[in-house]
């Protein structure tokens, strides 16, 4: 076994490559199957000769599995792009969790991510852990790999916690009883142009600013979602947003998207994004309707916020066409 590569028997698994002269590490003859393409690989052996037993194919069809989960779609996708492998896996598993309790009763009072990320990585060490039957059929340099994609893959899990689940915010509860987001008001207020104190066709009772601040007491989300929206506000001219003293231009957006978070009485240790990242995972298109008034009515304006929600759309669309290809089990 001296002359083998780092990732020769993986790269068998992947391929349902029979190995019978050089064997597995473990000494047996035969080659691993993903019977029902969902990434759970189970063994099958053959005669010396590498000849299958039909009788004994039709048995290990359900036979024990050695490899499921995240273990088993690293294999699946050995050596592809580990950033669309891991982001594409939670995703399966998020949208999976989705679909099983979307007929449950009360589902819409419920925060079905939020739900998943709690319970989510118990349930994918306990695959980890049945998929480590799986190392005694390849090299410890290839199981030390599979551990460490694992660990890396686990931290993946945790910042995606950190930018999905809703954050520790102070909240009250409005007139109905629902929970709303303790804000600075007058803070905000007094970044609004007079624009925005035009009352509305629909709600005469309410300006566009009302409008505003109650869709702003609302945001009882996520993270990245008050990033995108920090961002909808630096882009807009109804709102003042600070200048530079020096230079009489507005400040940077990190240093907004601090001074915006503030007004939203988030904690300092909350996340950053920067505009790139923003507009590549599609929140400001999500975000765009609820904050409408914001949108300018100078033609060259509003043509430069459109494109910054194609932008979102097209990073949106990419991301569907790789995540399906790699979906399609």
């Amino acid at each position: 076994m001296n002359n083998i590569g780092v990732n020769y028997f993986i790269e068998n698994i992947k391929s349902g490559r029979i190995i019978v002269g050089n064997r597995w590490a473990n000494g047996k003859l035969g080659w691993f199957e993903d019977f029902n393409k969902d990434c759970q690989y189970r063994f099958c052996e053959t005669d010396r000769n590498g000849h299958r037993d039909i009788e004994k194919l039709c048995e290990q069809k359900t036979g024990k599995v050695l490899a499921c989960g995240f273990v088993g779609w690293i294999i699946r996708f050995w050596r592809e792009d580990i950033g669309i492998v891991y982001s594409g896996y939670l995703q399966y598993r998020l949208n999976q969790y989705k679909n099983e309790h979307k007929f449950d009763l009360g589902v819409l009072e419920r925060d079905l991510e939020c739900e998943f990320y709690n319970q989510y990585e118990k349930q994918e060490m306990e695959w980890v852990k049945q998929s480590e039957a799986i190392f005694e059929y390849i090299t410890n340099e290839e199981s030390d790999l599979i551990k460490s994609h694992v660990d890396y893959y686990f931290k993946y899990v945790n910042k995606s916690k950190t930018m999905h689940n809703p954050t520790s915010q102070p909240t009250t509860k409005d007139s109905k009883g629902n929970s709303e987001r303790a804000i600075n008001e007058d803070g905000i207020r007094e970044l609004f142009d007079a624009k925005l104190q035009k009352s509305l066709e629909e709600n005469k009772k309410l300006s566009q600013a009302d409008f505003i601040i109650l869709r702003l007491k609302e945001e009882v989300g996520t993270i990245i979602n008050i990033a995108a929206i920090s961002l909808i506000f630096y882009k807009s001219p109804y709102i003042k947003i600070p200048k530079n003293e020096k230079t009489n231009d507005k400040i940077p957006f990190k240093t907004w998207q601090k001074t915006f978070y503030g007004l939203m009485e988030l904690s300092e240790k909350s996340s950053y994004f920067n505009e790139t990242k923003l507009n590549a995972k599609n929140k400001i298109e999500y975000r765009y309707d609820d904050f409408r008034y914001l949108r300018p009515e100078d033609r060259k304006v509003r043509d430069g916020y459109e494109d910054m929600k194609g932008e979102a759309h097209r990073q949106h669309s990419t991301y569907k066409e790789v995540s399906t290809s790699i979906l399609s089990l």
